[in-house]
């Protein structure tokens, strides 16, 4: 009868463990069903999320270039083909810096060695971006927008001559691509008037090491004028792009402010006394790519092809207004002091890039993934003014991970 008793309990108990375990093992599916869920669902909106800023053009379309705050945000430029994007729209989401010059806040970008002044309301705020996707309170990314080729463009010992490296977007030397390279010089013509633009050009090969020796033989030997040098490389199927300039952006005679449809050059002694200067002459052009003959110039109508600040005393002649659209290519402005004290001053070119694609720009907006416990990563090859490009976007939950058993 004891023994009767003892094999019921031991069954009761059996049954009770067996459903225990059984309820253990469906909660954990089902956990895992749910984290499984949720991680193929935030995939799926990350994907979702990646085409539609990559393949629309945001509202209005040309958000980009009339310095409007979007409506809606998308940066495939207007008109093209899938996964061609705007390099205007793109501008504007690298962040300017504050630089207090005299009394006065400034936005300020220095992409190219020249200061370029930005409207207020220039770059578009992340938080902002945030709120007409939808995603405020949900998600957070991070796009990476980095060219496929690597460019340095070192100058030599040897006038007129430069050293020219290409790698690829992870590093491995390109090697044979091919180097076209400009010089964008000024030339003095009389003492007081503006300096001619010149450009020179040259096509080379790179070496197994991915690295090309530029020579502008046909230049001026006299290289301490303020020049750039332009680089486009072919390798591979993949353009790129790369520059240098001799010049210190804190020696630049002019700030240049840029609008929709004109541009600004305010002599340095508007907004600061040092160093002093008198009358700065300047001539200011549009470098429009024209293929592989390098670019075609055109002249710029200005208010008056000299500024006089006063030393910042509110002379109306410390700025210039010239009229222009905005285009892919370059404003170069070659520009230098005049007077009986500067008479034998250099002149410099100030070249500002109306798009980070001729220079080899790269951008990183967004929030920082670094700590998130679940991120997700999707990248595509994209044109931006012919420039090769790798879009990376980082996307993730910013109310915590699923887990599951």
């Amino acid at each position: 009868m004891v023994s009767e008793m003892i094999d019921y309990v031991a069954a009761a108990v059996g049954i009770v463990l067996v459903f225990v375990a059984a309820v253990f093992f469906f909660n954990g599916m089902v956990t895992n069903g749910v984290a499984y869920a949720t991680i193929r669902n935030q995939a799926l909106q990350a994907q979702s999320l990646f085409d539609y800023i990559l393949l629309t053009t945001g509202s209005p379309a040309n958000w980009g270039t009339s310095y409007q705050t979007p409506s809606a945000f998308g940066l495939a430029a207007p008109y093209s083909q899938p996964y061609t994007l705007s390099a205007f729209s793109v501008n504007r989401l690298i962040k300017p810096f504050i630089q207090t010059i005299g009394n006065t806040n400034y936005y300020v970008e220095n992409t190219t060695g020249t200061l370029v002044i930005v409207p207020k309301n220039y770059y578009v705020n992340y938080t902002y971006v945030k709120q007409i996707l939808n995603i405020t309170g949900k998600f957070e990314f991070q796009i990476t927008i980095q060219p496929l080729l690597s460019v340095r463009v070192i100058p030599l010992n040897s006038p007129r001559s430069f050293n020219v490296l290409v790698n690829s977007y992870s590093g491995v030397p390109m090697e044979y691509a091919s180097v076209t390279g400009i010089l964008i010089f000024p030339q003095k013509t009389n003492p007081n008037s503006p300096s001619e633009i010149l450009t020179f050009s040259n096509t080379t090969s790179a070496n197994q090491q991915g690295s090309a020796k530029l020579v502008f033989s046909n230049a001026p030997t006299n290289m301490n004028v303020g020049y750039y040098v332009l680089v486009t490389v072919n390798a591979g199927g993949l353009t790129g792009k790369g520059y240098y300039t001799n010049i210190n952006p804190s020696q630049t005679l002019a700030y240049v402010a840029l609008y929709p449809n004109q541009v600004n050059i305010t002599q340095h002694c508007a907004v600061q006394n040092s160093p002093p200067c008198g009358v700065d002459v300047f001539n200011a052009t549009l470098l429009i790519p024209n293929g592989a003959s390098g670019y075609s110039l055109k002249q710029l109508v200005c208010s008056s092809n000299s500024i006089n600040a006063g030393q910042g005393q509110g002379n109306t002649k410390k700025y210039a207004t010239c009229n222009f659209q905005l285009i892919d290519g370059f404003i170069a402005i070659a520009i230098q002091q005049v007077g009986n004290s500067q008479i034998n001053s250099d002149p410099q070119i100030l070249l500002v890039p109306l798009g980070l694609n001729q220079v080899g720009g790269a951008v990183v907006y967004g929030a920082n993934p670094k700590g998130s416990v679940a991120a997700f990563t999707l990248s595509r090859v994209v044109q931006i003014g012919g420039v090769s490009y790798a879009v990376n976007v980082v996307y993730w939950s910013d109310y915590g991970p699923v887990y599951g058993g």
